[in-house]
């Protein structure tokens, strides 16, 4: 074979230095023919090639077998194919092979070379604005309030303009696939009249033949809100990349937005640094494009649908019983309610970032959602109207213990100075003041607080009372002429006997003790 070494000196032997083509062959020990195509240059250096394969002596013998089971796999399951590990598991148990394992490796490779079908070129594709979007997950590790896990990212791409929405979520969850696409139909302020996707289970439940599929109803219910149409890529191979759009968007905001990866104190902290990388891509001008993204998105948007008025609730609904301790379970993780709904039958409505929890009608419950194992979110305020019946269990109520970690001091101080003065029904009263937060601010009521123990009052009721005192300024006081006014004068010569404060000595007395 001629390397380009070779032919130079071909080349320069008959240009240059003006040799026959007989010399140059004969000195530089190259057939004639070889020497004329190198002077001709129409034709790349020759490759050698095997006029006949060589012979194989250790796997000829077996070449039947492992050819019949290649041939077989065409029509297994994709997963339940031979590998070459198992074909020379098979050949040593059932022919007795004594090659090596590594000859049946390279055999095997050469084999799915050879059957292997041609690769399908690509065509250029042109997109109508507003026409298209695509859609797709992908995952990226981030580190939220010094916990590192890995974070969903949900990507949503629009073909004409190329403009990107990325958001971020704790699982790929249904009510989550929702959620982004109505976060990201709001950061477009319109709705694209077709998206891509890959056959998802959130969206998809059976593929059927070709393009068919049979879809989740919850996700037919939400597509039927917004009114944009779907297309799936077909599974497997044929349809790996009929969305390169957002396969490429999924990659860049890897690199490019989560690189180095965050550390943010919460997943809405995450969500607005994306949101605002996504809004500097405005500024950038893709290859091959006319103009950047940001000058060719106001063309796209108004030939996109528009907003419905209000959102497509993104939850999924479950039947929940609560149990004796006023929790309900779901997906491992435990929710409170109030203690009297004990034992009934409720609805858990399951959103991306909370719970509901409803008796059909009202929402008795709502709680951020929690995607890790046996958490609990437990309000105290559900266990109050318990509390006051048991008032032993209030030290010791894993609500209470919770929640205290979180009391302003005044609290604490207050409960023990209650008990120092009321010892008997103390816990009672207190925790009636705390059943307070339910009509008031917490501002309101630590400052109230503060005023109680100030005044020694030791009651629910006067708190009560320094709340509303502080909410209602004090009214200023109204003078009245009795002499301007002719008709009131008669009121002049009224008497008004003042009252006999000693009946109030016993109930002082009592207070004070």
């Amino acid at each position: 074979m001629l390397t380009v070494e070779d032919i130079e000196a071909i080349r320069r032997a008959y240009f240059v230095e003006q040799q026959s083509i007989r010399a140059i062959a004969r000195e530089q020990k190259h057939h004639r023919r070889v020497v004329r195509e190198a002077v001709a240059g129409a034709s790349p250096p020759r490759q050698y090639r095997l006029g006949q394969p060589k012979p194989k002596p250790v796997v000829d013998p077996v070449r039947p077998h492992i050819d019949g089971w290649l041939d077989g796999d065409a029509t297994a399951p994709r997963k339940q194919r031979h590998t070459a590990k198992r074909i020379y598991d098979r050949l040593v148990a059932e022919q007795q092979f004594r090659g090596s394992e590594r000859t049946v490796r390279q055999y095997v490779e050469e084999w799915k070379r050879a059957h292997q079908r041609d690769t399908l070129g690509f065509v250029p594709l042109a997109y109508a604005p507003g026409a298209e979007a695509q859609c797709d997950w992908g995952d990226a590790v981030v580190e939220i309030g010094g916990v590192q896990q890995t974070a969903q990212v949900f990507c949503l791409r629009l073909c004409y303009s190329l403009k990107p929405f990325v958001c971020a979520f704790p699982a790929a969850k249904q009510e989550c696939f929702f959620a982004g696409h109505v976060a990201g139909f709001h950061a477009f302020g319109a709705v694209p009249q077709r998206i891509t996707y890959d056959n998802l289970t959130t969206a998809v439940r059976r593929v059927l033949e070709g393009r068919t599929r049979l879809e989740q109803e919850a996700f037919v219910a939400f597509r039927g809100h917004y009114l944009f149409r779907t297309h799936f890529c077909l599974p497997g191979k044929e349809g790996a990349h009929e969305k390169p759009m957002v396969e490429s968007l999924v990659g860049y905001a890897r690199r490019n937005f989560l690189v180095p990866m965050p550390k943010v104190a919460s997943w809405e902290a995450l969500n607005a640094h994306l949101a605002a990388r996504c809004a500097a891509e405005d500024e950038r001008t893709v290859a091959k494009r006319p103009a950047s993204i940001g000058a060719m998105w106001p063309e796209e948007q108004a030939a996109m649908l528009p907003l419905q008025r209000h959102d497509h609730p993104c939850c999924r609904t479950v039947p929940v019983k609560v149990n004796r301790m006023g929790l309900v379970t779901f997906e491992r993780n435990r929710y409170s309610v109030f203690s009297r709904y004990g034992g009934q039958h409720l609805l858990l409505r399951v959103f991306a970032w909370h719970v509901e929890l409803s008796d059909g009608q009202t929402v008795l419950a709502r709680h951020a959602r929690l995607y890790g194992r046996d958490g609990e979110q437990l309000d105290p305020l559900h266990y109050l109207e318990l509390l006051e019946r048991k008032t032993g269990a209030f030290d010791l109520a894993r609500p209470i213990q919770q929640w205290e970690k979180t009391w302003p001091p005044i609290y604490r101080r207050y409960l023990e100075a209650l008990r120092q003065a009321r010892p008997a029904g103390a816990t009672r009263e207190f925790v009636r003041i705390l059943q307070l937060h339910a009509r008031y601010a917490p501002e309101a009521l630590t400052t109230a607080l503060e005023r109680a123990l100030a005044l020694r009052c030791w009651s629910a009721d006067s708190v009560e009372q320094l709340v509303r005192q502080a909410q209602q300024p004090d009214a200023p006081a109204t003078t009245v002429d009795l002499a301007a006014a002719p008709a009131l004068v008669h009121l002049a010569n009224v008497v008004i006997p003042l009252p006999d404060l000693a009946s109030y000595a016993p109930l002082l007395a009592e207070v004070q003790a």
